[in-house]
Formats: C-alpha cells, structure tokens, sequence
C-alpha cells in the first residue's frame, strides 16, 4: 500500500506543479464588490461563489474556464470559455 501512495503522491506533485493558484488581493476584493452591485442593480443577483471566482479572473486578466458558462455570461469585462 505504501508504494501505492507514494506513486500516487508523486502523480499529484506533478499535476500540482504546472498550477498557478491565483490570489484574492485588494483589486479583486474591489471588483467582488462592483460585480456583486452591479449585478443586483441589474436585477441579476449573481452567486457569491461566482462572483468571487469572477472577480479573482478579472483582478489578474484571466480568462475563466468553466464547464457551465451560463453562470458567467451576464458579468461584464469576463471572458468565459467552455470546456
């Protein structure tokens, strides 16, 4: 078992290691903000999860993966793509 593990956690080492993990700094606790009014103003309240993940994609000018793009589409400035 333990020879398992270890190729296992060499396997997620490896995956793990061509992974940027993007931060929630100061601009994308500023644009959570903009995304959550601006989208209760427009009578589309969005997700705080969403909005989070939007505002984290927008603060370092990254496109956002997602496998439902239906979510995103209403939050302007994001560029979404489908896998």
């Amino acid at each position: 078992m333990s020879g398992q593990r270890r190729r296992e956690l060499e396997c997620v080492e490896r995956i793990l290691a061509g992974i940027v993990i993007l931060e929630f700094n100061v601009e994308a606790a500023l644009r959570y903000a903009v995304i959550k009014a601006a989208m209760f103003k427009r009578g589309r309240p969005t997700g705080d999860c969403d909005a989070f993940i939007t505002s984290v994609a927008l603060a370092h000018a990254q496109l956002l993966l997602t496998r439902n793009p239906r979510h995103f589409r209403h939050i302007p400035g994001l560029i979404v793509q489908s896998y």
